[in-house]
């Protein structure tokens, strides 16, 4: 596979999509895209069949780039954000993007979904602790979650209470990610 750098300049979103629609595995450095590496590097080891994903992105077509045949179960509480998002996968047809308020079922929907592999937390700040919790309980005993901006101490309470931390990128910028496996029961 056909490793490719970005350029030192700074990059557009669209650029970033157009990057890796093209097939090439995007190994960005940390900062913004801290979880990049950490996540290219647990599809490949795990390769996960289903994925569950709190906040669709750039993480998303990471996730089917790196394995086609992956089931992506993405929820967006934002309305423009998730049109936006729509509209860049539809040629996937293995992402189910989910448009779901935050006052609704934003949250606690994928325990309706069955069982997942891997759980992408990315969504929506304040309810991130949660989604968690959740994926706690939705996770196959062999999956793992890994959360962005996990330097942010409120998350903590709820990642020790159910995970260990397995993995982690480097501590550069002000983002950070951590991969979580569940604890032994």
């Amino acid at each position: 596979m056909e490793i490719k750098q970005l350029p030192q300049q700074p990059v557009t979103m669209e650029q970033l999509i157009s990057l890796v629609k093209q097939g090439g595995i995007m190994e960005l450095g940390d900062g913004m895209f801290s979880y990049v590496g950490l996540l290219n590097k647990h599809l490949r080891q795990r390769q996960p069949k289903r994925i569950v994903e709190w906040g669709p992105g750039l993480s998303t077509l990471l996730m089917v780039s790196e394995l086609p045949d992956v089931e992506v179960v993405s929820i967006e509480n934002d309305v423009k954000y998730f049109m936006y998002w729509a509209q860049q996968f539809r040629e996937y047809p293995n992402i189910k993007l989910y448009p779901l308020p935050l006052e609704r079922n934003y949250v606690d929907a994928p325990y309706a979904m069955g069982r997942f592999d891997m759980a992408f937390v990315d969504g929506v700040d304040s309810t991130r602790a949660t989604c968690l919790e959740v994926a706690a309980h939705i996770l196959n005993p062999d999956g793992c979650a890994l959360v962005h901006d996990s330097e942010r101490e409120y998350y903590w309470p709820s990642i020790n209470k159910y995970y260990r931390v397995v993995d982690e990128s480097e501590r550069k910028w002000n983002s950070h990610t951590v991969c979580l496996e569940l604890k032994k029961k």
